[in-house]
């Protein structure tokens, strides 16, 4: 910090001077002001926040595998389909609730059944496609 901060490097170089008092050593509120953030105790002011992020990540990254997944799988079997038409499929398969926790969200994906979907989808592009 002190070789970004010139005047934080002067404040520190003053606290450090041998001929000075210890009330004049003490750590001005400038020099408290000018402390990296890696330094304060304050640093981390809200735990809570942070307390479950790694298992929030985690879910979130599986339900978004889980249903990138799924929406090949709608994607292969019907490959003339919007991507809306195949979220709205699968949404409606799962039945998601509007403010959704991504741990129900991946354990329901990946118990999903989608054969018969398939299936359904297969022999419905298979017709359209012998009709045109």
């Amino acid at each position: 910090m002190e070789c970004l901060d010139s005047s934080y490097a002067s404040l520190k170089r003053d606290t450090k001077d041998p001929f000075k008092t210890p009330e004049e050593k003490a750590m001005p509120d400038k020099l408290r002001f000018y402390r990296p953030i890696s330094t304060r105790s304050d640093r981390f002011a809200k735990p809570t926040i942070w307390e479950n992020a790694r298992r929030h990540f985690y879910w979130a990254v599986r339900a978004r595998i889980a249903k990138s997944a799924a929406l090949v799988d709608i994607a292969e079997a019907s490959p003339n389909s919007t991507v809306e038409c195949r979220i709205q499929s699968l949404d409606s398969l799962v039945q998601i609730d509007s403010k959704p926790e991504y741990r129900k969200i991946a354990e329901a994906l990946e118990k999903l059944d989608l054969s018969q979907t398939i299936i359904q989808l297969k022999v419905g592009h298979f017709l359209h496609r012998r009709s045109n």
